[in-house]
């Protein structure tokens, strides 16, 4: 939690480790708890975010006649708040002072933006099905666990590829009045973003059961998946902010996705070479460190 705040208001105001820190909180009286449990609750969570907005919907609905009506974005819709667009013409040519306001304003507006969205009943059903596959030892146990791997591939991709390429294009209907537009992409999205994900996980781990060598290079890059994260942050900033060559809003995504790709490949060879000498990445060394209270050798 407190690298998630330094991170978020000293760095990149897009950070994910506070909101993970604080949900995280949540898992612990489950700790005993079944595994129908744990799945009965993984899926209410779920659910949660349609079954709130339907209820919107039908006070709206019950509240006149215009209740349901869509009507058309405006011409500026897709244009930030003031207070937001100030921020981002802080990180395009601001101070690090100004960048530094910037990333607070977003971090509020972020929280408020995933309350909206009922961003946080999925994340946490998410936390709860990967403690329950962390439970099962499914990841050290592959082989045992082939035939629910293909199952969770195959259906994952039939239902969870068209979902979210409906949420996608629905994108935004949700954040509106509540409306049926935005029940439906909140429905896709609930279900889609899930079961795509759970497939991309479940074709992963039969990919690496067959591409030893390939598990080895994911295996590095995750042993040092904090310091990895907070460095994409740094990469970004000088690449995209003020502060440093000032590309925000200029690179086309054509050149985005591939050096995406081509920067996780070196972080990927980078970690394989720190890793053959080190025994943490730096920044779990120095989690590693505050969690235990205690000095570890890091080579």
């Amino acid at each position: 939690m407190i690298i998630g705040l330094v991170h978020t208001f000293l760095i990149w105001m897009g950070d994910i480790l506070l909101t993970y820190a604080v949900i995280g909180f949540a898992l612990i009286p489950f700790v005993r708890k079944s595994d129908r449990t744990v799945l009965r609750w993984a899926a209410g969570m779920l659910l949660l975010p349609i079954v709130i907005y339907a209820a919107l919907v039908g006070v709206m609905a019950v509240a006149g006649p215009q209740g349901l009506q869509y009507s058309a974005p405006a011409e500026n819709a897709g244009a930030p708040p003031a207070i937001l667009q100030d921020s981002i013409d802080a990180f395009i040519g601001g101070t690090y002072l100004d960048v530094v306001k910037g990333n607070a304003v977003f971090t509020v507006a972020q929280v408020a933006r995933r309350f909206i969205l009922m961003f946080f009943p999925r994340v946490f059903a998410m936390f709860l099905l990967g403690f329950y596959v962390g439970r099962r030892n499914m990841f050290a146990e592959l082989d045992r666990h082939l035939p629910l791997l293909r199952r969770v591939l195959l259906w994952g991709t039939v239902v969870g590829l068209p979902l979210s390429y409906c949420g996608a294009r629905l994108e935004g209907n949700s954040m509106s009045a509540p409306n049926l537009l935005g029940l439906l992409e909140t429905t896709v999205k609930s279900i889609g973003a899930p079961a795509l994900s759970l497939a991309y996980a479940a074709g992963l781990c039969l990919l690496f059961r067959r591409v030893d060598r390939l598990r080895g290079a994911f295996a590095a890059v995750g042993q040092m998946a904090l310091t990895n994260y907070l460095m994409h942050s740094f990469a970004g900033i000088a690449i995209f902010y003020g502060l440093g060559f000032g590309l925000f809003g200029r690179v086309p995504l054509a050149i985005v996705l591939p050096g995406a790709v081509g920067f996780f490949a070196i972080q990927i060879l980078a970690s394989m070479l720190w890793l053959a000498r080190a025994k943490f990445g730096p920044a779990e060394w120095m989690w590693r460190m505050f969690t235990y209270q205690r000095r570890v050798p890091l080579f």
